[in-house]
């Protein structure tokens, strides 16, 4: 098991890790909702101004899966651990999703960074700071449990891989062509192996440790990431083939040397990783109360004077005692007495206090001062509170009324385009029905005079030819009569030439 902390979002609103844990693999039963509520925790960022909202992280897992109970309590373990003397649901929120979905277990989470009594800023995790005590614990539990370790000497790996399937194969590919060329004696240290690496058109030696290498593929139009590798081969002992047998007779001792731990000595080392859990949460604890301004300025004192006792050395509570806090009146005392001379005022020195005008504090009225501090202190957090919640309201609600604004007048301005274009659109359409009636009439009226013109002409035509007609029946009536006329004196004339 490892625990990993995911770098913050330079941008955004804090939501997105949500929105990722429990996505479409809730429905494909490889993400589940272990602890919290989605809702509780997407309300709670959305009331956080500062610019990093959630501290996200997971417990990785090489086992595909281990008991449920067991699962609950490496929660509650690594809750303490990183926020120990805090309550859950009192004084922090958190999210837990199991994730499935990559053949291994992932115990994700979710940490609004704000204190819920104070409404204060709350920073669960610096990397430089709090590293050594994460590890810590996370080495307590995977001895404690059986998980495996990720410090085993078997588990070294010699590069890093991606997501990226073709380049891990290209890199492997690169990494037997070393390997072949160290058998053929063409690679006899690293500076060789060094050299043959820049020799390949599409690789380059980008940067050089003492332990390791980084090689970045060189891929033309496209940005690539150096691999870091690291191991025998890229060490800086690797001078020769001899040095190659050395580190890896070191290594078989090294494996050999983990796994032949005996229990007693396993016992040791977890007794050892419990006191130094237990001491890291004292002072945690302390640095907790104070970020969040639950501690008194004793206490604050005390830490500072030993805020270095975590850190290897014997390390044990340490309260003020009586006799400070008189050394402390006996100091008031004399700046009181020096007052006095300087006023002229009278003393009485028996009573450690002035006569007539002040009363210096007794380890009773001292008592009941600094609790009258902290009343004040309480009820000065409880008005900053109040006041940044009204505030906030105010802003929510400024903001609501400027966006109604800005959306009365976009639908304002849509609407005077609107008008504006149908005017613009009803006058362009009597524009051109006026032009295309207009040349409709032009042309019924010149169809009309063409029309009326033939016409005219027919009728002529036809006028003239109905009296053509007319007299040429005139004509033949007038040779019919003078036929008929005719005719019967022809008979006669028969009738009289018969015998």
């Amino acid at each position: 098991m490892i625990v990993k902390f995911f770098k913050a979002p330079k941008s955004g609103n804090g939501k997105g890790s949500v929105y990722y844990l429990l996505d479409k693999r809730v429905k494909e039963n490889t993400s589940r909702l272990l602890y919290g509520s989605k809702r509780e925790v997407l309300e709670l960022i959305d009331n956080i101004d500062s610019k990093y909202k959630t501290t996200v992280g997971c417990l990785s897992f090489e086992e595909k899966n281990i008991d449920e109970k067991a699962k609950h309590q490496i929660m509650r373990e690594f809750e303490r651990q990183l926020l120990p003397g805090l309550e859950k649901e009192k004084n922090y929120k958190i999210l837990w999703v199991e994730h499935t979905d990559k053949n291994r277990l992932e115990l994700n989470f979710v940490i609004p960074r704000i204190e819920l009594e104070t409404g204060r800023h709350l920073s669960p995790y610096y990397y430089k700071s709090h590293q050594k005590a994460m590890d810590n614990w996370r080495e307590l539990t995977n001895l404690h449990f059986g998980f495996s370790q990720p410090n085993d000497p078997q588990k070294e790996k010699s590069k890093e891989h991606t997501k990226i399937r073709k380049s891990n194969e290209i890199h492997n590919k690169l990494e037997q062509e070393i390997l072949e060329n160290i058998y053929d004696d063409k690679i006899k240290n690293r500076d060789d192996l060094i050299d043959f690496v820049n020799s390949k058109p599409n690789f380059k030696v980008t940067r050089t440790g003492k332990e390791y290498i980084s090689i970045k593929e060189i891929i033309p139009n496209k940005t690539t990431k150096a691999r870091r590798y690291k191991g025998v081969l890229y060490n800086e002992r690797f001078r020769d083939i001899g040095t190659i047998r050395t580190e890896l007779d070191r290594k078989k001792s090294d494996i050999a040397t983990f796994n032949g731990r005996s229990t007693e000595e396993i016992q040791q080392r977890i007794r050892r990783l419990q006191n130094d859990t237990r001491e890291y949460r004292k002072f945690r604890a302390r640095q907790l109360q104070e970020s969040i301004g639950k501690l008194s300025n004793d206490t604050k004192q005390d830490r500072t004077n030993h805020q270095g006792e975590h850190q290897g050395r014997d390390r044990h509570e340490i309260k003020r005692t009586n006799t400070d806090q008189e050394r402390d009146i006996g100091r008031d005392r004399e700046q009181a007495h020096s007052m006095a001379d300087n006023r002229d005022l009278h003393l009485d020195r028996n009573n450690y206090g002035y006569v007539h005008r002040i009363q210096l504090p007794t380890l009773e009225s001292k008592k009941t001062e600094k609790e009258g501090n902290d009343t004040r202190r309480n009820r000065k957090r409880e008005y900053e509170l109040r006041k940044r919640a009204i505030a906030n309201a105010r802003t929510r609600q400024r903001k609501l009324v400027q966006a109604e604004r800005e959306s009365f007048i976009r639908d304002t301005i849509i609407k005077s385009e609107h008008q504006e274009l149908s005017t613009k659109l009803r006058n362009w359409s009597r524009t051109r029905t006026e032009q295309h009636f207009a040349g409709l009439r032009d042309l019924i009226k010149s169809v009309c005079e063409t029309v009326s013109s033939t016409v005219h002409s027919a009728i002529s035509a036809f006028g003239h030819y109905t009296t053509r007609i007319t007299n040429n029946i005139r004509a033949e009536q007038k040779k019919q009569q003078q036929r008929n006329r005719e005719q019967p004196e022809t008979q006669s004339v028969r009738r009289m030439k018969r015998p």
